[in-house]
């Protein structure tokens, strides 16, 4: 059985160390980031700072790709599988949510599924936040059956972040399939 969709939530914990030193890059300037499949994407852009003097300035893990006139930047993530025995479990971060989170803005998507999984999918998004405040968040998100499935960091004046969660729940294996 594939692993599902999306990413661990604790990489909202790891993203101040990931992303460490990129708002002080000499020459160059971080403009987004943003969660393709299982890989965290960084874009940036030069100021005056040239192509080969970039790698030795990045965090370890980063694999860089020039693009013309920009560098994207990769960090493979890894999926995890469900534990098989998850039970469902009650959405207290909802209604945890704004109490912590005032500018959070919550929509609910349409229920999916595939072959092994069904989930619930929302859209996430603070108009102004930073690093440390995404990990608070993390500590909201705290459900096992819980992932990121797209992520969206636009760096500006203010930090503005759009997350897609998804809380999965194993299908029941139908009769006649084979467990192996």
């Amino acid at each position: 059985m594939n692993p599902p969709a999306g990413v661990a939530v604790d990489l909202l914990h790891e993203l101040p160390q990931l992303l460490a030193g990129f708002q002080h890059l000499a020459g160059w300037q971080w403009r987004s980031t943003q969660l393709q499949g299982n890989q965290l994407q960084a874009i940036l852009v030069p100021g005056y700072g040239r192509t080969e003097e970039l790698p030795v300035q990045l965090p370890a893990g980063w694999e860089m790709h020039v693009q013309g006139q920009q560098v994207r930047l990769t960090h493979a993530r890894e999926s995890q599988l469900l534990a098989a025995d998850l039970p469902v479990e009650k959405l207290s971060w909802l209604d945890d949510s704004h109490r912590y989170f005032p500018s959070l803005n919550i929509q609910a998507g349409a229920p999916g599924q595939d072959v092994n999984y069904q989930w619930q999918q929302w859209q996430l998004r603070l108009p102004a936040t930073d690093l440390t405040e995404l990990t608070r968040l993390a500590a909201l998100l705290q459900q096992r059956n819980l992932r990121i499935t797209g992520l969206r960091l636009q760096n500006g004046s203010r930090l503005q972040a759009e997350l897609t969660v998804r809380l999965y729940q194993l299908l029941p294996i139908s009769q006649g399939e084979s467990t192996s």
